[in-house]
């Protein structure tokens, strides 16, 4: 009978090496595949907000505004607001490529009060504290503009209290449609710089609220008419200062501004 002979020693290693170098060569791309999924469902979920976005300026011809003054202190009301055409789903303001910690609280209990449902919060749920509370996407409130208050040039930041409008800490209406000038090239939410700092909302001038860059160092970002585009982080964020004539920084401070002007 035929002995059989076992592996080598050499002929051992020379299968792992050939393993470990495919293992090398496919990891890349399997990689890649991976944060192009992420990509593609935070791009989704951009895309369920802006539906909601345009049943919300359907119903009331406005804009949802950035924050105001609830019961707990100064909160983000976009997301409570578009909440109502979502069927409740909180789990698309989750970016699936941000580590954790930064979706919607969600069964947790809070402060909110039943004078806030205004707002689209329900009563004893967690309130979107715009300094503190970590999100994953933001809202572009001021546009590219610096000023306070009046005008707004971004989709409404500080909105005045209905329930107490003799107290105007924020004397500010929400944007109206019409205000809206370029729909298609006007931003409305992106990904954002998640650091737990002012997350609810974009600013091109801030670094704290820069949109993000965590995908291939660029966000995904969702404007007025409802379509999703990815940009890196540079390029969206490229303004300049209000009078700058650097014809590509003003196209890029037209896409945050309601009049699309520079």
């Amino acid at each position: 009978m035929r002995k059989r002979r076992g592996f080598t020693l050499v002929e051992l290693l020379v299968v792992i090496g050939v393993i470990a170098l495919l293992i090398s060569i496919l990891m890349p791309a399997l990689n890649k595949a991976r944060q192009q999924a992420l990509t593609t469902k935070c791009a989704a979920n951009l895309h369920n907000m802006g539906i909601a976005m345009t049943m919300y300026t359907q119903q009331f011809g406005a804009y949802p505004g950035h924050a105001s003054a609830t019961s707990g202190g100064i909160a983000a009301i976009w997301p409570t607001r578009l909440r109502l055409f979502t069927n409740g789903d909180q789990a698309i303001w989750g970016c699936p490529a941000q580590e954790p910690g930064f979706e919607w609280p969600k069964g947790v209990p809070g402060s909110a009060t039943a004078n806030d449902s205004v707002f689209g919060y329900n009563p004893g749920e967690v309130l979107l504290l715009v300094s503190s509370t970590p999100s994953s996407y933001g809202y572009n409130d001021w546009g590219a503009w610096n000023t306070v208050f009046n005008p707004q040039r971004g989709l409404g930041a500080d909105i005045i209290t209905p329930t107490n409008a003799s107290w105007t800490p924020f004397p500010c209406r929400e944007v109206r449609v019409s205000q809206v000038k370029q729909a298609a090239d006007m931003i409305a939410i992106a990904d954002n710089t998640a650091d737990n700092v002012w997350d609810f909302n974009l600013d091109p001038k801030d670094l704290h609220e820069f949109p993000g860059k965590i995908h291939s160092k660029g966000c995904n970002v969702l404007f007025c008419d409802g379509h999703v585009s990815w940009y890196t982080q540079k390029e969206i964020t490229n303004v300049g200062s209000d009078g700058t004539t650097n014809l590509a920084q003003q196209q890029i401070r037209r896409m945050w501004n309601n009049d699309h002007e520079p």
